[in-house]
């Protein structure tokens, strides 16, 4: 019995190691496949991802919804680019972004994308568009920084309330437990194997080239951990009874 012990312990142990090599091989061909646009910005003991093009003498930055990396963002940054200079990012531990020691609430990241502007020498006047969850962190950032800040666009924005008025999200404890799991499996290539990312989008129209790049970027080991820390976190950030935000005379457009 012991013999036997030992040996479904040991293939159990090479299963995951053969899963673990696997893993960091496909992460390193996705990366051959899809190369990291743009480059990794020091923000202080790690990098955060930052991808402009066009140009301007404004930079229209988009800031993703909860969990969204950069490339959501591809075929509208594509369409601006041809007409100003535009910037897309992935927030701490989404896309090639470095996880943060940090948990993702409003301070930090309004504190992120300071620093990673300012090492990026981005100077001038920003046209500011959030989609989702990005439309509170685009409203906190201009509360702070007001003179950065040109306009703001906010398309399907959450609010700073919404936890207070809306009903909670019956699957959020599901899905906080999922990702625990997912941050388990995804280092060995269980996650990939199974192609549980490819589910996620098999329903979204976008070109083939837009969904593969965003699969892979899913697929890599710091998602899940990147992704539980920021729905974990954004929720506490919208329980404002009354809100705290006054954009002044900053011009704004809501889609």
């Amino acid at each position: 019995m012991r013999k036997i012990f030992a040996g479904a312990v040991g293939l159990v142990l090479l299963i995951l190691l053969s899963g673990a090599v696997y893993q960091r091989y496909a992460e390193r061909r996705d990366a051959e496949m899809y190369p990291m646009p743009g480059q990794r910005i020091d923000v202080g003991e790690r990098s955060l991802h930052l991808f402009c093009s066009g140009t301007g003498d404004v930079t229209v930055l988009l800031e993703s919804g909860l969990t969204a990396p950069f490339a959501v963002w591809r075929a509208v940054q594509e369409r601006i680019s041809k007409f100003a200079r535009v910037c897309s990012y992935d927030r701490a531990g989404l896309g090639w972004s470095d996880l943060s020691p940090n948990p993702t609430r409003i301070v930090h990241v309004v504190d992120d994308l300071s620093r990673l502007l300012v090492n990026a020498h981005i100077d001038g006047p920003l046209l500011l568009v959030g989609w989702s969850a990005g439309g509170v962190y685009a409203q906190s950032f201009a509360v702070k920084y007001p003179g950065r800040v040109k306009g703001i666009v906010l398309v399907d924005s959450s609010h700073e309330s919404q936890g207070l008025r809306m009903p909670p999200d019956p699957g959020l404890k599901d899905s906080v437990a999922m990702l625990q799991v997912c941050r388990v499996l995804a280092p060995v290539g269980i996650v990939r194997i199974l192609g549980a990312m490819e589910s996620i989008l098999q329903n979204v129209d976008l070109p083939d080239a837009f969904r593969m790049e965003q699969i892979a970027l899913f697929n890599r080991t710091s998602y899940c951990p990147g992704v539980l820390r920021e729905i974990e976190g954004f929720p506490r950030d919208v329980l404002h009874e009354e809100s705290d935000v006054s954009l002044g005379a900053i011009p704004l457009i809501v889609i």
